[in-house]
């Protein structure tokens, strides 16, 4: 059990991850390959910007060994990234200044030329959405699943949460219950005090957590489990189990999503019916 869990760990890699690292990565380009147009005032300034946004990006991605969503450890350039994409917008009108106005709403206010139909991806007013959102703000997963913890699991019982950054949300809007598997391998000397439920694999989850597609292959280990805990399809929350707040516009959504197939996109709960604990 434990060895399947590790490996799955390493490999979990979404499929639509990879594409928006592809579509993240082509925006990124199409900042770069603008900024040779904006009439920076010199020409060795010109090149210094130039050369200084894709090395940037490039040493950013590196440091943090990420290529998708590396948009908030870019905060400090966004002033660079409004001058640029304001120059540019003069450069290209700078013969017919009366197209300067709309071309600035189009840019700013919408995603046309952020890529969306290249992408796939409805046209939209961005800051229309985004003021209606302010209004009439989407359910979230997380505190769906916070308040179905805090009615339903008791103080000190153990939860499971697949993927396992979606855990760290609930710790702090719901941190009653022991958050089971956070450090893997045997314990170390330093950690010999700590209870075993904290180690992946040793002892059995009271309830496990899974959102989304992890919970089709949490229910195919499962099987394997029954030597050490027997677990019953406990509860469905009938929530879309992805995140739609995130900063990324890619992954931004502005209204709650509806339609998604509730067995395989929603969020289940299992839970422990009888349990053999023992190490793997």
């Amino acid at each position: 059990m434990r060895k399947s869990i590790l490996r799955d760990r390493k490999a979990n890699r979404n499929p639509k991850a990879l594409m928006m690292e592809a579509l993240e990565s082509r925006t990124l380009l199409s900042v770069v390959t603008v900024a040779p147009v904006a009439p920076v005032p010199t020409a060795t300034a010109r090149a210094s910007v130039t050369e200084a946004v894709p090395l940037l990006v490039t040493c950013t991605s590196l440091v943090t060994g990420n290529f998708v969503a590396d948009v908030r450890y870019l905060v400090p350039v966004i002033p660079l990234g409004i001058f640029l994409s304001v120059t540019t917008i003069q450069a290209l009108t700078l013969t017919k200044p009366v197209f300067t106005l709309p071309l600035a709403l189009v840019a700013f206010f919408s995603n046309l030329l952020n890529g969306a139909p290249l992408a796939g991806t409805e046209l939209r007013l961005t800051v229309a959405e985004y003021i209606r959102e302010l209004a009439d703000p989407p359910p979230d997963p997380y505190s769906a699943v916070s308040n179905w913890i805090n009615n339903s699991v008791k103080a000190g019982e153990s939860v499971w949460v697949q993927p396992e950054y979606a855990a760290y949300p609930l710790m702090f809007h719901s941190p009653g219950p022991v958050y089971a598997w956070q450090l893997t391998g045997d314990p170390e000397p330093q950690f010999k005090n700590l209870p075993p439920i904290l180690f992946g694999g040793i002892q059995p989850p009271d309830f496990i957590i899974t959102f989304g597609p992890s919970g089709s292959a949490v229910a195919k280990e499962l099987s394997g489990w029954k030597d050490h805990g027997v677990y019953s399809d406990y509860a469905t929350i009938n929530q879309y189990w992805q995140d739609s707040y995130r900063p990324e516009l890619f992954w931004h959504k502005f209204a709650p999503v509806e339609e998604y197939n509730v067995k395989s996109d929603a969020i289940r709960v299992f839970k422990l019916e009888t349990s053999k604990a023992g190490k793997q």
